[in-house]
């Protein structure tokens, strides 16, 4: 599903119109984005969770060379699922 489905389906299921319900998935995208940059994770009851993780420094291999090198240390956006959407997916 893309971006522009999901406007589809948010304005066909609320009567929206799809300039307003792309609107709002923008303002939800833009506010969950705001709130993982501030450090906070962002719950959603029902479908899960989004949090930073801090992942360590590491030795990887370079493809091709088989050449060791150091992967650097990162932040990274974790989401965990809720057990509503495991199940429903199930």
């Amino acid at each position: 599903m893309t971006k522009t489905d999901l406007v589809e389906a948010v304005a066909a299921q609320t009567g929206l119109r799809k300039l307003a319900a792309h609107a709002a998935i923008e303002a939800l995208l833009l506010s969950i984005q705001a709130a993982l940059a501030d450090g906070q994770a962002v719950s959603l009851p029902g479908f899960g969770s989004l949090e930073l993780a801090d992942r360590k420094e590491r030795l990887g291999v370079r493809p091709g060379t088989s050449e060791p090198i150091i992967i650097p240390a990162k932040r990274v956006v974790v989401f965990r699922a809720a057990k509503a959407l495991k199940d429903a997916v199930r």
